[in-house]
């Protein structure tokens, strides 16, 4: 009859206060009363940050073939997806202008989708594990087809990924050789690893479980 319906779900994603009442068919809804202030990046800012991210290839056993992606260092180990460098013969990596090559990993997690490589060198940036809210601003830094890309957007939701692993899962676009990028937060600190997209939504590996391999 023209009547716009709102989902339920979609009001509490956005931070409402929603009670539903199923006897009476009813919904109350108690609007935010404070605000929270986001801290955002400039572009300045980002640029001096994507230094700290390096492109990555990952080795098959077919020389014609290479799996291509992004990582970032955290202690001393380059991180990235698992899929970029796992099963690889040989993994490379480009920092401060030189190739560092090798075969040894600190840790490999399939099922959560990231690796660590030992490294020297090269620049590390401040992590969080705070998870982000719903409509917060966040930056990916990656390397799609091999080259330098920042692109900007906002966290959709969080999500449950396979095994129970939780994703975050935002507007940032990531493409092909984005995976194992940086993903930040308004104050320039990484919160995950980008992993993949899907139409117009991208989905990220929380920090936090890149520190608990690392621990």
């Amino acid at each position: 009859n023209g009547t716009t319906l709102v989902p339920v779900g979609s009001l509490r994603d956005l931070g409402v206060d929603v009670i539903w009442n199923g006897a009476k068919q009813s919904v109350e809804v108690k609007l935010p009363t404070t605000t929270r202030t986001v801290p955002v990046l400039i572009q300045s800012q980002l640029d001096e940050l994507a230094k700290a991210a390096y492109l990555v290839y990952g080795s098959t056993d077919d020389p014609s073939i290479a799996r291509q992606g992004s990582g970032f260092i955290v202690d001393g180990t380059l991180i990235t997806n698992y899929h970029v460098g796992g099963e690889s013969k040989e993994i490379s990596v480009q920092i401060d202008g030189q190739w560092q090559k090798t075969s040894q990993t600190t840790f490999e997690n399939e099922n959560v989708d990231i690796m660590g490589i030992p490294v020297s060198g090269g620049k590390e940036l401040p992590v969080s594990t705070e998870l982000p809210q719903v409509g917060d601003p966040v930056y990916a830094i990656g390397f799609p087809d091999g080259k330098l890309a920042i692109t900007e957007g906002e966290v959709y939701g969080i999500t449950q990924g396979p095994g129970g692993y939780t994703k975050i899962v935002h507007t940032a676009f990531i493409d092909g050789g984005s995976s194992g990028g940086i993903m930040l937060n308004g104050k320039g600190q990484i919160i995950g690893v980008n992993e993949s997209d899907m139409a117009d939504k991208s989905f990220a590996i929380p920090i936090k479980y890149v520190l608990d391999e690392l621990n």
